[in-house]
């Protein structure tokens, strides 16, 4: 927000009232979170409910800051507006300037048998969470790509070779050795598997 804008709103009757309102509406938006949390018992098909109500709760909280800042300058959560997860690196980690060794690879895979790929993996789901239950399998892993990542995830990508439902097709892999310029997996245009060379 420029200072201009500030200036238009701040301490006027209408940003006072705007924020009033967004502060209601932000404790209603954390009650409704709050019971809809407190119902849940670790199922998968809570989350159908529960993201769109943290979402919720977020855009609420975020109106509300951007409310405050209207009507005194502050912003008391300091907010962003683009998403409600942290997932920034921890800035204290030291740093490490040894080389870098990237294994790149494909494998592709000839889906024979897509039920039985899926079952599966549903049967890794629940080897895996024990606590959940066949609901919670079968929407966890719907279909071929997640049956695929659910047996990898419990015993290695290499599982895939032997998989019930699969045929194997091709594969290729190569090996880079490269300077770590502390860049992250990411600043590639978002790509993780783009080579980080110090160019």
């Amino acid at each position: 927000m420029t200072d201009d804008v500030e200036s238009e709103t701040q301490w006027t009757t209408a940003a006072r009232e705007a924020y009033s309102a967004r502060g209601e509406e932000l404790l209603n938006a954390l009650r409704e979170h709050i019971a809809l949390t407190l119902t849940r018992t670790g199922r998968q098909a809570e989350h159908a409910q529960y993201v769109p109500s943290a979402a919720q709760l977020h855009a609420a909280a975020v109106a509300f800051d951007d409310a405050e800042f209207d009507w005194c300058g502050s912003f008391p959560l300091g907010l962003d507006a683009d998403r409600w997860d942290d997932d920034e690196e921890d800035e204290d980690e030291e740093e490490d300037d040894s080389d870098i060794l990237t294994v790149v690879g494909r494998w592709d895979y000839r889906v024979v048998d897509e039920t039985a790929l899926i079952s599966a993996g549903r049967a890794a789901y629940a080897r895996a969470w024990v606590d959940d239950t066949d609901e919670d399998a079968s929407i966890a892993v719907p279909d071929a790509a997640s049956a695929a990542r659910e047996l990898a995830h419990l015993d290695g990508w290499g599982v895939l070779e032997h998989a019930e439902g699969l045929e194997s097709l091709a594969s290729t892999q190569t090996v880079i050795l490269h300077e770590d310029d502390g860049a992250s997996w990411f600043d590639n245009d978002g790509d993780p598997y783009a080579i980080l060379r110090d160019d």
